[in-house]
């Protein structure tokens, strides 16, 4: 479906937040590596495209152990990574050029706004409220309110069911492959991936994958 299209039917619009509406996914890397070298852990060129698109920390910690035989104590790392990030949402995030523009664009046609994300609850209602964009959105999913990852189908039918809309009246903004791929097989009207220097390694992938490729929201029509 071309963008224009897909614009025109959207009746729920979700947004990803890091790496679609906060320019926050470099340092969600730079913090990601840094614990894993605390724990003996240096991944080559080749293994970061895997590390930082693993879809659970599940997966990450199979590969880990897999890969460097290595077992991690995850609550530590955890515990380590959000003392992190934490500054990060508190210290307000750069937001991405174009998106509250066109967040703002979307309600002012009646379309329903949400987020979708992995970030933890409390750090994203942190960081929408720091960027004065907590207002701008009709819900917040996280992975922790749903219960299901971002890819996993039932994550989509979730949102839908709680919305009362049908999946096919829904568009996701996201630049990681798992949800967009996750997306595509729940059947939702549309699936635009944004991409950056963060997931270039995927850009080919994402491009054959969702039905739009965008460097910056401010590309879709208002």
């Amino acid at each position: 479906m071309d963008v224009k299209t897909l614009s025109e039917k959207m009746k729920v619009a979700l947004f990803d937040m890091d790496g679609t509406i906060f320019d926050t996914m470099e340092a969600w890397r730079n913090c990601n590596l840094y614990y894993l070298g605390q724990f003996g852990i240096h991944p080559t060129n080749e293994q970061l495209p895997f590390i930082f698109q693993a879809s659970s920390a599940q997966i990450l910690a199979d590969y880990i152990k897999e890969t460097f035989n290595h077992e991690i104590d995850w609550e530590k790392f955890r515990a380590l990574q959000k003392a992190e990030m934490l500054k990060v949402y508190d210290s307000t995030p750069k937001v991405k050029p174009g998106a509250r523009e066109y967040i703002e664009a979307l309600r002012r046609r009646g379309v329903v706004t949400a987020i979708c994300t992995a970030t933890w609850t409390s750090f994203t209602v942190l960081g929408l409220n720091r960027t004065r964009m907590l207002n701008l959105f009709d819900a917040i999913f996280t992975s922790e309110i749903v219960g299901f990852k971002k890819g996993d189908i039932r994550h989509y039918e979730y949102i839908a069911d709680f919305l009362g809309c049908k999946k096919d009246e829904m568009v996701l903004f996201d630049d990681a492959i798992y949800a967009v791929t996750a997306a595509k097989k729940s059947n939702l009207l549309g699936v635009v991936a944004m991409t950056d220097d963060t997931n270039i390694d995927y850009r080919q992938q994402l491009s054959e994958t969702a039905d739009v490729l965008l460097d910056s929201l401010s590309e879709m029509p208002r």
